[in-house]
């Protein structure tokens, strides 16, 4: 397993305590890859393998977290009958980007929605009978709701989802990212 340098975001092997690429010192991994710190200008080389063709980081931008998530069509009552789309989720210190992936041999990436985190009005777990975590934005002085469910951890070098992450925890990763970016 690999992780990258919070300092430079070079890729560290696991069992580095120190990054061979700056020399600074590496945080604990708890067992989970952490996202590299990005440069003052936008790369591909910000994010891991052809995420980064996908999305462009801006400037000051920093990844959060990536979760492997279902988008679903909040116009549907049944998630099970609309067109959710299964993809990735990044979530920045400026915005959530959900990615979706195409290819079945040869995987392409594609983002397909941005919210800005200027956007968000509100990060909730609602539902009755299929809970989901919802995120309320304005765009263009319109209201809009955004529906994910089926959140799971993503293993940066597979692009598969690991271990199943409960709606709370999400929400709260996504409601933390979004009150740093509004300090």
């Amino acid at each position: 397993m690999h992780m990258f340098c919070g300092h430079c975001g070079a890729k560290v092997e696991g069992g580095y305590a120190y990054c061979p690429g700056c020399g600074s010192k590496m945080a604990p991994n708890q067992g989970q890859p952490i996202a590299p710190v990005p440069t003052t200008s936008p790369s591909t080389a910000q994010l891991p393998g052809s995420l980064g063709q996908a999305v462009r980081l801006n400037p000051g931008e920093n990844p959060v977290k990536f979760y492997r998530v279902r988008k679903l069509d909040p116009n549907k009552g049944d998630p099970e009958d609309d067109d959710s789309r299964t993809g990735i989720m990044l979530i920045t210190n400026q915005r959530l980007v959900f990615i979706e992936e195409t290819g079945v041999l040869q995987k392409k990436f594609m983002a397909t929605e941005t919210i800005n985190m200027s956007e968000i009005r509100l990060v909730e777990v609602a539902g009755f009978l299929s809970k989901s975590l919802k995120v309320n934005h304005i765009r263009y002085k319109l209201n809009y709701v955004t529906a994910f469910d089926q959140f799971k951890e993503l293993d940066l070098t597979t692009m598969k989802g690991t271990s199943s992450v409960t709606l709370v925890q999400a929400q709260q990763v996504l409601s933390g990212a979004l009150a740093q970016s509004r300090n």
